[in-house]
C-alpha cells in the first residue's frame, strides 16, 4: 500500500499516511488537531550501491538477448 504526504494547514503538522490508491486524493485527518490536511507531493530517493544487488550507469547497453550486463555478447 502506498505512503502519502499530508500538511495540516492549520498546526502545520507534517504527517504520512498508508492508504490505498482510490484514497490516494482524499483530505486527511491530521493526527494532532484532527483537520482536515491536504496531500502534498514529496522526493524519493533511491541509492543502489555496488555489492546490494543490480547497478546500471547511463552507458549500460542490452545485449543481443535484451538483457543489460548480458555475458551472451
Amino acid at each position: 500500500m502506498p505512503t502519502y504526504e499530508y500538511v495540516c494547514p492549520k498546526c502545520n503538522l507534517k504527517f504520512e499516511l498508508k492508504r490505498p490508491i482510490s484514497e490516494a486524493g482524499q483530505d486527511a485527518a491530521c493526527p494532532h488537531c484532527h483537520s482536515s490536511a491536504k496531500r502534498v507531493f514529496s522526493t524519493l530517493s533511491i541509492v543502489v550501491k555496488d555489492g546490494y544487488g543490480l547497478s546500471f550507469s547511463r552507458t549500460d547497453k542490452p545485449g543481443s538477448d535484451g538483457v543489460i550486463g548480458s555475458k551472451k555478447d
